[in-house]
């Protein structure tokens, strides 16, 4: 993102030294476009891997926040349900539990055709349960289990010492249940 943002500088600083010809002011004006495009990818991306705010604000309002983002943008209502102690949770599994139903939204975008999404936190003094559900058309468990999104969790779970259940039936939706420890 640096490198990008003094590339802007150093285009700008190119454009004003030249003279008159339309066509490289044109070119430096698209590069300009597309770098700064580029930024932004790489702002939103950042965003989507760790957002600032599942540390200024916590764990609860940053999954509100996905929440939300993924209405907008899908048009799917979501329901986040956030019940006990979520806030003295370790860096390590609030970055987890944040991507997991990151993840699990975005498979719910690609191939569920949800009308509704209820994801579900509760943090217990020992553990944290996570429960994100839809009302899609379902899948075969055993032969998506291989997809990279699942793995993606399933291994994010794993270095947590935790355990993935899914559950889903032809029509009726599926149910990705993530139960983590906490010492």
């Amino acid at each position: 993102g640096q490198m990008l943002s003094a590339m802007t500088m150093e285009l700008g600083a190119l454009e004003s030294s030249i003279g008159s010809p339309e066509r490289l002011r044109a070119r430096l004006e698209e590069a300009r476009g597309l770098n700064a495009d580029t930024i932004r990818g790489v702002r939103d991306l950042a965003m989507g891997l760790r957002p600032a705010m599942l540390d200024e604000l916590g764990l609860g309002p940053a999954l509100r926040w996905q929440g939300r983002e993924f209405s907008r943008r899908g048009g799917v209502p979501v329901t986040v349900q956030l019940d006990g102690e979520l806030d003295g949770l370790p860096d390590a599994h609030r970055t987890c539990i944040y991507r997991v139903v990151q993840e699990a939204l975005n498979n719910c975008a690609r191939h569920a055709h949800a009308r509704n999404i209820r994801i579900s936190v509760y943090g217990h003094a020992d553990r944290v349960q996570v429960s994100v559900q839809d009302d899609g058309v379902g899948f075969d468990t055993k032969a998506a289990s291989s997809g990279l999104g699942l793995i993606g969790i399933q291994e994010r779970v794993r270095e947590l010492d935790g355990k993935v259940a899914i559950t889903s039936h032809p029509e009726k939706g599926t149910i990705l249940e993530v139960e983590v420890p906490v010492s």
